[in-house]
């Protein structure tokens, strides 16, 4: 059963179906003619205000509820690198790590320089064993991120502390 956080979704709930079935379909499915050079999140205010419910509700726990959200995002805003990623993040929260990494695709094929999604992104390759892969992501956000850049030197890190736990 489904618990309605607010009431700002009732009147999304079947276009944000819509677009969950065809996420999950694949990336192509809602290809673009031509994806914006920006991070811009697109929708507007409400979308990300939406977007920021649900970041919320991801951490909380209530991922049935922050799918409906997303879903209403990319139902207005399919071209919201932004929320392509926090659906990937989601699916990597919950261990659907080829789900995950089919989301970050996208959201870097909309956004090549998203370096929120490039860190996630290479997160799963790890999860997953794939160092060679995340250690390209992170000469990519090294790439194009500014001094002091946090999704770099997280990931850095994670990418040192795997290979230490490679070596025993």
């Amino acid at each position: 059963m489904i618990k309605w956080v607010g009431p700002a979704w009732r009147h999304r709930l079947a276009a944000s179906a819509t677009v969950l079935l065809v996420a999950t379909a694949g990336p192509a499915a809602l290809a673009m003619e031509e994806p914006p050079d920006s991070l811009e999140m697109g929708g507007g205010d409400e979308t990300a205000k939406l977007l920021a419910e649900a970041s919320e509700l991801i951490e909380d726990g209530h991922y049935q509820n922050a799918r409906l959200a997303l879903g209403a995002v990319l139902a207005e805003a399919p071209e919201s690198a932004e929320a392509w990623n926090r659906l990937g993040y989601l699916e990597r929260r919950l261990q659907n790590f080829e789900a995950a990494l089919k989301h970050y695709a996208k959201a870097l094929t909309l956004a090549p320089e998203h370096t929120g999604a490039l860190h996630y992104q290479a997160e799963t390759f790890l999860a997953l064993g794939r160092l060679d892969e995340a250690e390209a992501n992170l000469a990519r956000i090294e790439a194009v991120c500014d001094f002091p850049c946090p999704d770099g030197d997280d990931l850095a890190e994670q990418i040192a502390l795997y290979r230490k736990n490679l070596d025993g």
